[in-house]
């Protein structure tokens, strides 16, 4: 990310710190943080990611509803070959698995789970198995 709110003070303090000079106390260092800095990161950085986030979790829900809605529309069909099927008294072996007619379909559905999300907070790193493109053809 670029363009991140610097933080003055802090700044002030480390280098104080570091030539063994007095520097802001935690108090002041803190009641700045509280006041001054942290509003502005809210609002310029965090509250913007917070909306997109939103964004993004709207649009997969709405995806995964129209995900349903799709099944939903060949589910009868299905049902009429697969009864067709069964009582095709030609038909000896095991009747093909339909992944419409599976109730745990939703197995199938990209999640994002507590996996993906360690290596996002700790290494930064976006999971090597999210990366792949596994529905363009």
């Amino acid at each position: 990310m670029d363009n991140l709110t610097e933080w003055e003070l802090y700044e002030q303090y480390k280098e104080k710190k570091a030539k063994g000079e007095k520097a802001p106390s935690i108090q002041i260092l803190s009641k700045d943080w509280n006041d001054n800095v942290l509003p502005v990161v809210k609002e310029k950085h965090l509250n913007p990611l917070l909306q997109l986030m939103d964004e993004a979790r709207y649009a997969y829900l709405k995806s995964v509803k129209d995900y349903y809605v799709v099944l939903e529309h060949y589910k009868s069909q299905f049902h009429d070959i697969y009864r067709y099927e069964a009582s095709n008294t030609n038909n000896h072996g095991p009747l093909p698995v339909n992944e419409l007619m599976n109730p745990r379909n939703s197995r199938n559905l990209p999640l994002i789970n507590p996996d993906h999300l360690f290596p996002l907070e700790y290494r930064k790193n976006i999971p090597e198995d999210l990366k792949i493109e596994r529905y363009k053809k």
